[in-house]
């Protein structure tokens, strides 16, 4: 890790030096005493502010410097591990872990390694993240939301369709979770239920393009298995309807964001 000295330019990109900006009074290296763990907690919050502003490298050099200081700081480790995921999974599993190791009690810290985790195929390891922060958070929604995802991924869905009712009941205005929820119960050979999930998910949030795609594709799907099944006149003209204005809606989308993009 590089390491910052005094009159290099400030990481926190106020375009100062970093002796005459962020870097704390008095030993440079930021002994290890109330006013220095003062300055760590001071640095975390400019690198958090960067990093929620998407400033990331600025953030980077931040969470990098402290660490010189402090080894062991596990938000620094968590932190640099966010980071890290953009390309680097490998290394944002190791700082998260690292960063758990340290302060097993942070359920954001197994979310987070739940989440990188999941997106490198890992689902049993992500699973038992998911699980380790809801010992820790019951009440977190997002947690179950997640859990639901990757037991839909794995093939679980009636675990799956367990944890998002429970994120639901908990968040009933989360949006996301009554589409996911759909998109299990429509793998599990219930198009009414899914398209009303989509429906109450579309209720919450009318721009969300991918609700309206799950809707179009179950209604689709709707349609064949309508086609195939002796059904009232009345009731496939009514699905054949909806089923336009939702493919309708998909093709304006299609055609604004091709039109933005050629801006």
């Amino acid at each position: 890790m590089k390491k910052i000295g005094r009159n290099d330019p400030c990481p926190c990109g106020s375009g100062k030096k970093h002796k005459h900006c962020c870097q704390p009074n008095g030993d440079v290296s930021m002994a290890k005493t109330r006013s220095s763990d003062l300055s760590i907690l001071q640095a975390i919050q400019i690198a958090r502010e960067h990093h929620q502003a998407g400033r990331l490298p600025q953030a980077e050099a931040i969470y990098q410097q402290i660490l010189q200081v402090e080894p062991n700081h596990p938000d620094a480790l968590h932190l640099l591990g966010l980071i890290a995921r953009q390309g680097k999974n490998g290394i944002a599993v190791g700082l998260m872990s690292k960063a758990i190791r340290i302060n097993p009690s942070n359920p954001i810290y197994y979310i987070n390694l739940g989440n990188a985790l999941k997106d490198q195929g890992q689902l049993e390891d992500a699973i038992l993240n998911y699980r380790q922060a809801l010992s820790i958070k019951p009440d977190f929604a997002e947690v179950h939301n997640n859990l639901g995802n990757a037991l839909k991924e794995q093939g679980n869905l009636e675990a799956a369709i367990e944890s998002f009712r429970r994120s639901l009941a908990l968040k009933p205005d989360f949006a996301e979770t009554h589409s996911n929820l759909g998109n299990a119960l429509k793998d599990q050979g219930q198009p009414e239920e899914a398209i009303a999930c989509y429906g109450q998910a579309l209720l919450l949030r009318p721009d969300y393009a991918e609700a309206y795609n799950n809707l179009g594709s179950a209604l689709r799907r709707k349609t064949i298995w309508m086609q195939q099944s002796e059904v009232t006149e009345r009731q496939f003209r009514s699905s054949r309807i909806l089923w336009m204005r939702i493919t309708t809606w998909e093709m304006r989308s299609w055609h604004k964001a091709n039109w933005k993009q050629r801006l």
